[in-house]
């Protein structure tokens, strides 16, 4: 089916964001399948290539994959959408000129974990893939990547590569090798590369620790509720950070062993001072450690990063190892005042079978302190989402419906806690009841 598009630029804090809409509400769609986000730096030598190998994978889909892994209606619908962050090339200019991206132009550079974060927010995929600019796309990747989210299980893939860590190595998978880097060949023997590994590898997804997030796909839904990125990650260790959350979250990260995607590496990196760049690279790693620190409650609790991805390489700067040392997790007691129960993160289940959550949901947040700092968070596994946090600005609503398995849902909750101290209790029971 033909589209004719036209583009709108709306002005916005700071930013343009180019839209792509079609020119007759007549025409009926299906949902997007895919929302591929780009982040760009510096990156216009790069973008026509990704894009163009995009457009190229994605219009050979079909094709392509029938024959080896056979799932029909493959050509998904997808949109691209491309945050370039304040680039000093041309790469805003070129983007604009092109009808199939939606661009969102900074006004400055807002980090990494920002603009994935703002091209998510607009993106209407039920898959989120965050790729960089410096990468190739082979024939069929993302629908290979996809089907493994046919097990619930499963909360994020990736891709092997040749510029990657871990388990996403292309080499260890199997004997075969880039026959040609030159320019006019690249795209064939790319994709040469793809269909051997897609023949042999045929549905075989590696459960790993981490996956790296030069090509990383995730179900849009879960991103959302694990909060997006953590935008206090300026550059770098944002993956770190994903992969963190999204185990800890009670999800598989799994690498597609029959997936291949290009990646020349470092390319945004090479286009400031390798100083300046060092430096925004181990403050992100400092955060990150800290973060650690304040949910495993002490630095001593932390496990090594070898532990938590299967890395050697995460290493927090000396002065922010001894600032975590200061950090101790408070032993529990029971709360006796307000001032203690704030101490708490209150959970408040209100589950599948509730009655009534509304009413339910009014008698236990009526029994907390009114206190902004005191921490809520509501757990909503009833199909009612019109539930008020009476006043609480802070408190923090998940909705999962009732199909939602509690197991995850609980897990989720735990992959974005910010305190060591945790309460739950159904709604429509008082939390000072439970230590009555």
């Amino acid at each position: 089916m033909a589209l004719t598009l036209h583009e709108e630029r709306i002005s916005s804090g700071g930013m343009t964001l180019q839209t792509e809409e079609q020119s007759s509400a007549s025409t009926h769609i299906n949902t997007v399948t895919y929302s591929i986000v780009i982040v760009s730096y510096n990156s216009r030598s790069d973008l026509e290539r990704c894009i163009n190998s995009l457009q190229k994978s994605l219009g050979e889909a079909k094709s392509f994959d029938k024959a080896n892994v056979a799932r029909p209606g493959l050509l998904e619908s997808y949109e691209i959408i491309v945050v370039d962050n304040a680039s000093r090339d041309s790469s805003a200019d070129y983007l604009r000129g092109l009808r199939n991206v939606r661009l969102i132009a900074n006004s400055d550079n807002r980090g990494f974990s920002a603009a994935c974060n703002q091209g998510a927010k607009i993106a209407g995929g039920e898959f989120l893939v965050f790729l960089n600019p410096d990468t190739i796309a082979s024939a069929a990747f993302l629908q290979r990547m996809s089907k493994y989210f046919e097990d619930k299980r499963v909360g994020a893939v990736g891709p092997l590569s040749n510029y990657v860590a871990g388990l996403q190595k292309y080499e260890l998978h199997s004997p075969e090798r880039l026959s040609s880097l030159a320019a006019n060949e690249i795209q064939n023997s790319i994709n040469n590369l793809a269909r051997s590994l897609s023949q042999s590898n045929n549905g075989i997804g590696l459960t790993s620790k981490l996956l790296i997030g030069f090509c990383l796909m995730v179900r849009r839904q879960l991103f959302e509720k694990l909060g997006a990125m953590d935008e206090n990650l300026f550059l770098g260790n944002d993956d770190l950070d994903l992969s963190w959350r999204i185990r800890n979250a009670g999800y598989e990260l799994v690498v597609a062993s029959d997936a291949f995607v290009y990646h020349e590496g470092q390319k945004s990196f090479n286009t400031e001072p390798n100083p300046k760049v060092v430096k925004l690279v181990q403050e992100s790693t400092d955060t990150l450690y800290l973060k650690l620190v304040k949910h495993y409650g002490e630095a001593s609790k932390v496990p090594s990063s070898a532990e938590i991805w299967g890395i050697g390489w995460f290493d927090p700067s000396e002065e922010v190892k001894q600032k975590a040392l200061q950090i101790k997790r408070s032993s529990p007691s029971k709360p006796s005042s307000d001032e203690n129960w704030v101490k708490f993160c209150h959970v408040i289940l209100i589950p599948s079978n509730c009655t009534n959550p509304i009413a339910s949901l009014a008698v236990t947040l009526d029994s907390l302190p009114e206190d902004p700092s005191c921490e809520i968070i509501i757990l909503n596994l009833s199909d009612t989402n019109n539930l008020s946090t009476r006043g609480r600005e802070a408190a923090r609503k998940l909705d999962f419906g009732s199909d939602y398995p509690l197991w995850q849902a609980v897990n989720a909750v735990f992959g974005i806690l910010s305190r060591q101290q945790i309460l739950f209790c159904q709604a429509g029971l008082r939390f000072s009841a439970l230590f009555n």
